[in-house]
C-alpha cells in the first residue's frame, strides 16, 4: 500500500517492494504537485488515483529506481547480455556501430529522454555526413543507413522489454527511412561459365575443386569453407551444408545458419564427386576438408 506524504507544495508517492539480497527495503518514490486552483477534496481524490497508478506500474516492472542511466552506458549492457544470443558477425558489426555512430550521436542522452525526434535526426545525418573514405565523406547507402538504424533500435527495444523505458522511441512506424532498392545479381552465362571451366583445368587441384563447388551447389563462400569430409555423401552424390565460417577481428570461427532452411542437402553430379576423391587422395591433409587446412594462421578457402 501506498504511503503518501506532503513536502511542502508537493506529494511524495512511496511504494515499499520488499527487500534485496541484503535485506534492505526497496522502496520506490515518485512527486506529485496539484495545480494551483485545485480545492483540498479535489487534491485528495487525485493522490488517491497518482497512488493506484504509480502501485499499477511499480508491479509491471515500468518504474525503475535508475531512471537516469544514459544510453552510452546501457550500451555496454546490451552487448554483454546479448553477446550469446547475436551471431558472432551481427556482435562485431554492431558493437562497431554503436562504438563509431550510435555513442558519440545519442550516448550523452538518458534513455528515458529519448525522442522519436532523435532517432530521426540520426537517421538524416547518417544520410548526411556519410562516412570517410579516400579523405571526403561520402553518403551512406540507404541499405547501411537502415543497418545502423536495426542496431539502435534492437538497443531500444531491448531497454523496452527490461522495462526500462516504457515505450520503443526507434518504433519504424514513427520514423522516415531511406528507400532501398532491390540489389542486381550479375549471373554467369553459359558461354561464362564453360571459359571458366576451360581455364580451370590449368589450375591446381584445390582451387579446380573449390570452383566446381561453388557451380554446382551455389553454396556462399563461408559454406564452403566450413565444409568438411564427413558433408559428403559419396555414395548418393550429394553434400551437406550445415555451417557457415565467419571471420571477425582477425579471428575464424564455425556458425550455424540463420534459419533452418540454410541447412540443406544438396545433389552434385557424378563428375563432382570424382573431383572430390581425386582432391583427397592428393592432399596432405586427407582426413579433413580443404577449409579445415590452414595456411599461414588462415584457412585455406578462406582468405
Amino acid at each position: 500500500m501506498a504511503i503518501i506524504r506532503k513536502r511542502g507544495t508537493s506529494y511524495q508517492i512511496r511504494v515499499s517492494c520488499g527487500a534485496d539480497v541484503n535485506g534492505k527495503k526497496i522502496i520506490e518514490s515518485m512527486t506529485w504537485k496539484p495545480e494551483p486552483n485545485m480545492t483540498p477534496k479535489q487534491i485528495e481524490k487525485e493522490l488517491q488515483r497518482q497512488s493506484v497508478l504509480f502501485e499499477e506500474k511499480i508491479k509491471k516492472g515500468t518504474v525503475k529506481k535508475d531512471n537516469k542511466i544514459k544510453l552510452h552506458e546501457f550500451c555496454t549492457t546490451y552487448l554483454e547480455m546479448q553477446k550469446k544470443k547475436l551471431s558472432p558477425v551481427t556482435y562485431y558489426q554492431y558493437e562497431k556501430i554503436i562504438d563509431n555512430y550510435i555513442i558519440p550521436s545519442l550516448g550523452h542522452l538518458k534513455l528515458k529522454d529519448i525522442t522519436p525526434m532523435h532517432i530521426q535526426k540520426f537517421i538524416y545525418n547518417l544520410s548526411e555526413e556519410g562516412i570517410r573514405r579516400n579523405g571526403k565523406y561520402q553518403p551512406l547507402s540507404p541499405k547501411s543507413i537502415r543497418t545502423y538504424y536495426s542496431a539502435l533500435q534492437s538497443i531500444l527495444r531491448f531497454a523496452y522489454r527490461m522495462r526500462i523505458i516504457e515505450y520503443n522511441p526507434a518504433t519504424a512506424q514513427n520514423l522516415d527511412l531511406p528507400k532501398t532498392t532491390s540489389p542486381h545479381t550479375e549471373v554467369f552465362d553459359e558461354k561464362q561459365i564453360q571459359k571458366v571451366l576451360t581455364l580451370l583445368e590449368k589450375e591446381p587441384i584445390m582451387w579446380k575443386t573449390l570452383i566446381h563447388l561453388a557451380l554446382c551447389t551455389g553454396c556462399r563462400r563461408g559454406e564452403l569453407a566450413a565444409l568438411q569430409w564427413e558433408d559428403i555423401l559419396w555414395k548418393e552424390n550429394k553434400i551437406k551444408i550445415t555451417k557457415s565460417i565467419y571471420q571477425t577481428k582477425g579471428e575464424i570461427g564455425i556458425k550455424l545458419p540463420k534459419t533452418k532452411s540454410s541447412i540443406r542437402t544438396v545433389s552434385v553430379p557424378a563428375y563432382l564427386i570424382d573431383l572430390l576423391k581425386q582432391y583427397k587422395s592428393l592432399s596432405i591433409f586427407p582426413n579433413i576438408m580443404l577449409s579445415r587446412k590452414k595456411q599461414s594462421g588462415k584457412y585455406a578457402f578462406y582468405q
